[in-house]
């Protein structure tokens, strides 16, 4: 399942300093669904996963990669300590497509935002997470000292990689949708200082938990 040059809804990212693991992902929003593909300078086994503060304890993990018969192999697995990943009960990311070529190995996968593991998944938000990478130069042995390894923070649901979809959500003066769009005005006179300060305060018309997504 390859992501298309075309579609304006597709990230990149270089989560290692040497270039050599590289991320794209592509938020299917009508499927709640977000399609990951990585290209890996290695021909041995490829790790990614998800984690709220960075950390391996808790993080949504998988391995993946092609083996050395050409078939390809892919886990979902959780982090639970200082040890290796455990495998999920419930298999919930899906791989799409896996192959190697030189020394390199591509990985397609795909995970919905919300799965029914909530003791292993960690469900998909607009809020940051950290994806965590790893690789090994070998296929046959999964060790949880990754010599290749490391963090990156990201927000998979960015806001301006929403569907154009999602402005039909801003009319109305925002009371319908989920986005909601308020205007705050407010006038002060200037004075002839040089420099002046000025702070004022403004009442949002919620009463319950929002998240500012743009100001303009």
């Amino acid at each position: 399942m390859m992501i298309q040059d075309d579609n304006p809804y597709r990230h990149k990212a270089i989560l290692d300093p040497s270039g050599k693991y590289q991320l794209e992902w592509l938020v299917k929003w009508n499927e709640k669904r977000v399609i990951f593909n990585v290209t890996v300078a290695t021909n041995g086994y490829v790790g990614f996963g998800l984690s709220r503060k960075g950390k391996m304890t808790g993080a949504d993990l998988i391995v993946g990669g092609v083996g050395k018969d050409g078939k390809p192999y892919f886990t979902d697995r959780h982090a639970i300590g200082n040890q290796l990943p455990k495998l999920d009960p419930s298999q919930d990311w899906t791989l799409h497509e896996a192959w190697e070529k030189g020394a390199q190995t591509f990985l397609s996968f795909s995970r919905p935002f919300e799965t029914c593991d909530g003791d292993h998944d960690l469900p998909i938000t607009d809020d940051v997470m950290t994806i965590i990478w790893a690789y090994s130069e070998n296929d046959d042995e999964l060790q949880y000292h990754f010599q290749n390894r490391g963090g990156y923070n990201v927000y998979l649901l960015d806001p301006d990689l929403a569907p154009r979809e999602m402005n039909n959500l801003r009319r109305n003066n925002g009371e319908e949708g989920s986005t909601r769009v308020f205007n705050v005005t407010g006038s002060i006179t200037l004075n002839e200082e040089d420099f002046m300060y000025w702070c004022s305060y403004h009442k949002v018309p919620t009463r319950t938990k929002q998240h500012i997504i743009g100001v303009s």
